[in-house]
């Protein structure tokens, strides 16, 4: 009966004891760690990622699962947002339960951790691509200030982040070419430091442990740095597939 008119159900993510310093780090940064409020999800055209419920907790009639053909297998991670964005716009609702909680296992290890958040951003452009409205996304990260989106049309649908720990390594690079950069990147560094810190301090507080002054400092920059290698090789490894688009019809004709 409660799937009446829910035709897919998902809830809580929260973390399950977390005894390695990963597990705690991410405890802490709050990743996997998912809720939303209670009702019927909407796609809103305002955030990057909305209106899908995590597949490590959730639950869909079997026939709407097949009316969609189901998950694309080709995604790594992500694939629950696609899934759920193809049901909207087939005319299925699906509904958010806060009551139902599953506790979820993080990786216990560094390179566990690193490994996960470079699959995210090699698979962050594929999924863009998959958003409802077809827009790109430029997402601006300061670390002091909440992160600011702009939704634009592109003749080439991508995910620019403008985001100051990159800023602040591509500065050092280009350092080399002009010792200007070097201000830039200084700049940028202590944007990144002071909200590190900031968020570091937080996490002192609630751990009583002072050691986290430094970890979550390196677990975050460690992470980070990850997830944007992961967008760079995902997005070119889109470019390079379009490239080979028109040569492979070229070659039929």
């Amino acid at each position: 009966m409660w799937l009446t008119n829910r035709l897919g159900v998902g809830g809580q993510l929260q973390t399950y004891e977390p005894a390695t310093l990963t597990e705690q780090f991410e405890d802490y940064a709050g990743i996997l760690v998912f809720t939303l409020p209670k009702g019927f999800l909407r796609w809103e055209k305002k955030k990057s990622l909305s209106g899908a419920i995590y597949a490590a907790n959730a639950l869909f009639k079997k026939d709407v699962l097949h009316a969609v053909n189901g998950f694309d297998t080709d995604f790594m991670s992500g694939g629950d947002f696609d899934f759920c964005w193809r049901l909207q716009r087939a005319g299925y609702r699906l509904f958010f339960e806060p009551e139902a909680v599953v506790k979820h296992v993080h990786g216990t290890s560094l390179r566990g951790l690193v490994t996960q958040f470079f699959k995210y951003g090699v698979e962050q452009p594929r999924l863009l691509k998959k958003r409802p409205d077809g827009s790109s996304c430029i997402k601006l990260k300061t670390y002091l200030l909440s992160p600011y989106e702009l939704r634009c049309h592109l003749p080439v649908r991508m995910l620019l982040t403008v985001d100051c720990c990159s800023l602040f390594a591509a500065s050092l690079l280009m350092g080399v070419v002009s010792p200007l950069f070097l201000y830039v990147a200084l700049f940028t560094f202590s944007l990144v430091l002071l909200g590190t810190f900031r968020e570091a301090l937080k996490v002192v507080k609630k751990s009583r442990k002072l050691k986290w002054l430094l970890l979550f400092s390196l677990f975050h920059l460690a992470r980070n740095y990850s997830f944007t290698l992961g967008r760079v090789g995902g997005m070119r490894h889109r470019i390079v597939a379009m490239q080979q688009v028109p040569l492979a019809q070229a070659a039929q004709h």
